[in-house]
């Protein structure tokens, strides 16, 4: 259920826990709800799960990783500074 992102520049490496296996399902927008890109097929393992998030086609500025996984929904901010 845990989350966690960091300031980046060309990629970011998303970390998150699943307790159960199910679909996960992450989306980003900018700050004015604008989809802007769709993660689908994630590996996913019971426990810790990386991801690792390419960055490079998005601009300069502050995102909305929404992640979803089981009725479970977590908002993070990401910060891309290319």
């Amino acid at each position: 259920r845990d989350l966690h992102s960091f300031p980046t520049r060309r990629s970011s490496d998303l970390v998150f826990v699943l307790s159960k296996l199910d679909e996960v399902k992450i989306d980003i927008f900018d700050l004015n709800g604008k989809k802007t890109n769709i993660i689908q097929n994630l590996p996913e393992k019971l426990g810790i799960n990386r991801l690792l998030i390419n960055t490079e086609n998005l601009g300069n500025g502050a995102y909305l990783i929404k992640y979803e996984h089981s009725n479970n929904i977590a908002i993070k901010k990401i910060l891309i500074m290319n």
